[in-house]
């Protein structure tokens, strides 16, 4: 069953990255180092994420056109979604387009999800409150395009707003290079800001 949790953010503190890179299950019962597992009220725990990142991905190129945006954009559009899965697994989707402008036909298009926790007991909520489920319609957590103009890497810093609502902290993509990269340069990366699970 997927529940799908929609807003567009996350507070503060504990890295859930092990050893090798990965997510790790997080037991209520845990003892961690530092105190980033904490009982509230009703007896639940929470736990931090701090700067979660999503790797770099390369959609691929759709059917038509060439492999080289040639100095025409790319028009890129990002969408950024929460997941709920199995009651206990948050995750997180990344979804890029790639538009070559001026009436050409290069286009590429892609999604890639990232597992960010698995938690002892069912999540209970992401801080700051999202939209609920079954507004999920609504669309993204977090939206952003722009138009390529250059052969450089691309990068954005959208910092924390009051009331923690932003969910993205930072992005970094490449649209046009020198050559053909229509579904094998073109592409993001992203780091989320802080993320907070109850459970």
């Amino acid at each position: 069953m997927l529940n799908r949790f929609v807003s567009y953010v996350v507070p503060a503190a504990a890295l859930l990255l092990g050893a090798c890179g990965g997510p790790e299950t997080l037991e209520s019962s845990e003892v961690p180092a530092e105190p980033s597992v904490a009982t509230t009220e009703q007896g639940l725990s929470s736990i931090t994420i701090n700067d979660f990142p999503l790797a770099f991905y390369v959609p691929p190129k759709t059917p038509g056109g060439d492999a080289d945006f040639a100095g025409h954009g790319p028009l890129m559009s990002l969408n950024f979604e929460f997941e709920v899965r199995n009651f206990n697994e948050l995750w997180v989707g990344m979804f890029i387009w790639g538009d070559e402008t001026g009436g050409r036909d290069t286009h590429v298009f892609g999604g890639q999800w990232y597992h960010i926790a698995t938690t002892a007991t069912a999540i209970q909520s992401v801080s700051p409150t999202f939209v609920p489920i079954a507004d999920y319609w609504k669309g993204a957590e977090f939206t952003w395009s722009y138009t390529d103009t250059g052969h450089s890497l691309d990068a954005w810093s959208f910092p924390q707003v009051l009331g923690n609502t932003r969910m993205v902290q930072n992005i970094t993509c490449v649209g046009d290079t020198s050559g053909d990269e229509a579904g094998t340069k073109t592409g993001c990366s992203a780091v989320l800001h802080d993320l907070t699970i109850t459970f």
